[in-house]
């Protein structure tokens, strides 16, 4: 009778163990295993509610930016196809993305991914962005009524893979003058119902396809680039959106705001994020990229979250 109440004992405490083992499910596996799918389901959902633990906007070199681009570039499944004939990048007036320079204040850019397929006013691959307060919860589509600011079809360009797809090649691509062949009204209001159409679309569009890696190319269709401190050489700046937009060259501050697509193909701790990554780099009245040393050029939006 002991040695069977030991059994029991070590039986009930077995189960327990497995219990608490099948609750802390990674979001990356593959198992399949009922069990392990219903967790995996009940954690997505609880997902949609959960707050957001922000990382920090950061200023990055034109080194990490050539390499994000180049491997856009050389992702050859789906990424260098849109490169070439969507888009790599496009282009904002910057006057239209001013913030509230309280440090306290917490704006920022949340830009959106987009896809059209039945509009000729629109480009076919574009972001679509709005000036939003902090955001705490994964939002679904755009937060405010207002008209988001989208680039008209000539100031989104694409990439001629002539000009090399090696990190060297797209350093010296940046460095070029990208004439804004519209530089007077460059962005055009685009209302929220069509708005969250071309959002979906952009799922659907991408949903196509698989990252080399597995998984989707971009797990939510947004990123959010929070005007937070950033520090940029021995300088911290209490607003990083605000700083990229003031900063100077030769005197001049940034006429436009241009926005290049990167690609960061590894995987984050099994967390949502998107592997096709924005690029935010300043230009001049004729369209010369500031990619000094001291040139502010951001990328650390959310997701990922950390």
């Amino acid at each position: 009778m002991k040695r069977l109440n030991i059994i029991l004992v070590f039986a009930l405490l077995l189960m327990l163990s497995c219990g608490k083992r099948s609750s802390e499910v990674d979001l990356t596996s593959n198992k399949s295993d009922s069990a392990t799918v219903d967790s995996v389901s009940q954690l997505r959902t609880s997902i949609d509610t959960m707050l957001v633990k922000q990382e920090k906007t950061r200023n990055i070199s034109l080194d990490s930016a050539g390499i994000l681009i180049s491997n856009f570039l050389n992702e050859t499944s789906f990424l260098q196809g849109v490169a070439q004939t969507r888009a790599i990048g496009g282009t904002f007036i910057a006057n239209q993305f001013d913030f509230n320079t309280s440090p306290n204040f917490t704006e920022g850019a949340l830009m959106w991914f987009c896809y059209n397929a039945d509009d000729s006013n629109l480009p076919v691959f574009f972001l679509s962005t709005q000036k939003v307060p902090n955001i705490s919860t994964f939002p679904t589509f755009p937060l405010t009524t207002s008209p988001l600011i989208t680039p008209k079809p000539g100031n989104v360009f694409t990439y001629k893979l002539s000009d090399g797809i090696d990190k060297a090649s797209v350093i010296r691509y940046l460095k070029q003058s990208i004439k804004v062949p519209d530089p007077i009204s460059s962005n055009v209001p685009l209302d929220r119902t069509k708005a969250i159409h071309h959002i979906d679309e952009f799922s659907q569009w991408q949903n196509r396809y698989s990252a080399p890696e597995g998984g989707a190319f971009c797990d939510l269709a947004f990123s959010f680039f929070k005007n937070e401190p950033i520090t940029s050489g021995h300088t911290v700046f209490p607003n990083g959106v605000t700083a990229f937009l003031n900063q100077k060259k030769s005197g001049v501050s940034p006429v436009y705001v241009r926005y290049y697509f990167g690609y960061e193909p590894k995987e984050i701790n099994g967390k949502l994020h998107n592997k096709i990554r924005i690029i935010l780099i300043a230009a001049d009245i004729d369209g010369k990229n500031f990619v000094e040393p001291s040139s502010i050029i951001l990328q650390k939006s959310v997701p990922p979250f950390e």
